[in-house]
């Protein structure tokens, strides 16, 4: 689809694209504040100190590296299923190991001694206690497997006042995006499928546009005849008003008038297959688009390569039809 049909298409539907990325942006935020559960944090920093009091004298650069060390050791047990049961099992299996597993995030501070741990829950004082409950069943367990006591907390952990997601401005954000997106998606494809010849470039590499006539008062008083044959009971439901026209001789094939029925449409709707296998049948096809409050215009189409002239005068109530150059 061409750029230029693109544009016809955003400025043909431009309401519809708005009211459908409005109402996309309201239900983001609705969704956001009142339908997703609010997500706190909390946190508890420990740190790796030495094992005793008598190698403070020895404190040096490779102690401290191999505490740093040892702190990627310690996360990785903290995530194992044996401290993950004796942390549900201090709540109260109120929890279960993997859900645990998915609240928690066990990390090294910027490559120190110190040790994060962070839990996430729809309660603050819920992910407050999981935090502070896997740090001192995790001392536990050190002490209990390894024989020492080198792990001390620095911070305990305290309930979130305010939650950590859902952030209503990016869910309201990617809403109206999504909207805007699908609206603009269902446009183009609608036209697509649907084809109006008033779309430009719907024909461009079938047919070639002669003429255009503007609008006229003389054009105007005419068409209320063909209103009043678009009224006719016998007709008045059917889609598309197709009537043969008498033509020149010295025009060739016959020419057909094919304009819409809904006066509201302020477009044609007709295919682009239906108009195409016409003008390559032999008929010459003068396509009429109009609102009928005067917005009208005559569209005479032809195969490529033909020669016709590119003057169409209205004579008549009709057009005329277009004489060989």
């Amino acid at each position: 689809m061409k750029a230029s049909a693109v544009a016809w298409v955003l400025k043909r539907y431009r309401i519809l694209i708005t009211l459908m990325t409005l109402i996309s942006c309201v239900a983001g935020f609705v969704y956001s504040m009142y339908v997703m559960k609010p997500v706190y944090t909390s946190k508890v920093l420990m740190i790796i100190t030495t094992v005793d009091e008598l190698m403070i004298q020895k404190f040096d650069y490779v102690t401290i590296l191999a505490n740093r060390q040892l702190v990627q050791t310690y996360t990785e047990i903290m995530q194992s299923n044996r401290v993950l049961q004796r942390i549900a099992a201090e709540l109260g299996n109120s929890i279960t190991t993997e859900q645990l597993s998915a609240a928690l995030s066990v990390s090294q501070v910027g490559g120190t001694e110190i040790i994060e741990i962070s839990a996430r829950d729809n309660e603050p004082q819920q992910a407050a206690n999981i935090a502070n409950t896997t740090a001192n069943v995790f001392i536990q367990h050190i002490g209990e497997t390894f024989k020492v006591n080198n792990l001390k907390i620095l911070d305990t952990a305290v309930p979130g006042k305010a939650p950590v997601q859902p952030s209503h401005l990016l869910h309201t954000i990617v809403a109206t995006l999504l909207g805007l997106a699908i609206a603009v998606a269902a446009a183009l494809t609608y036209v697509y499928i649907r084809q109006p010849v008033g779309m430009p470039g719907v024909l461009d590499e079938e047919v070639k546009l002669l003429a255009r006539v503007p609008p006229s008062k003389r054009l105007r008083n005419n068409w209320a005849k063909v209103e009043e044959v678009l009224n006719n009971k016998a007709i008045k439901n059917c889609y598309l008003f197709l009537q043969t026209l008498l033509v020149e001789k010295a025009a060739l094939g016959k020419a057909i008038l094919l304009t819409s029925i809904t006066p509201q449409e302020n477009k044609l709707t007709i295919a682009e297959g239906l108009v195409v296998t016409l003008i390559q049948s032999g008929y010459r096809v003068t396509l009429v688009n109009t609102d009928f409050t005067g917005k009208s215009r005559i569209i005479p189409y032809m195969l490529q390569g033909e020669a016709f002239s590119e003057n169409i005068p209205v004579t008549g109530g009709r057009p005329a039809a277009p004489s060989r150059g």
